[in-house]
């Protein structure tokens, strides 16, 4: 990972983002890889989902950043609701 990249953010429903990109050489041939990672605490429990996407364009950057947005957790009971910031 090229850890100079690496950005934290927290997000206004919930949990963090953590940013960085990633880049290999490998046999002279280079690559690189966008990652997200939102993390966040579900009945004390800590969940990770992560998303990242090989030779990102602009346009593959946005679509990483509206996935981790949509994300939620939806209560299974009026009982389950996440805190309120």
């Amino acid at each position: 990972a090229d850890w100079d990249t690496e950005r934290a953010n927290t997000r206004p429903n919930g949990g963090v983002t953590v940013m960085y990109m990633t880049r290999a050489d490998i046999g002279g041939a280079k690559g690189r890889a966008f990652n997200i990672n939102l993390l966040l605490v579900h009945k004390g429990k800590w969940v990770d989902m992560h998303t990242s996407i090989a030779s990102p364009t602009q346009d593959d950057i946005k679509t990483l950043f509206a996935i981790v947005n949509s994300a939620e957790i939806v209560p299974e009971s009026p009982d389950d609701q996440p805190p309120t910031p």
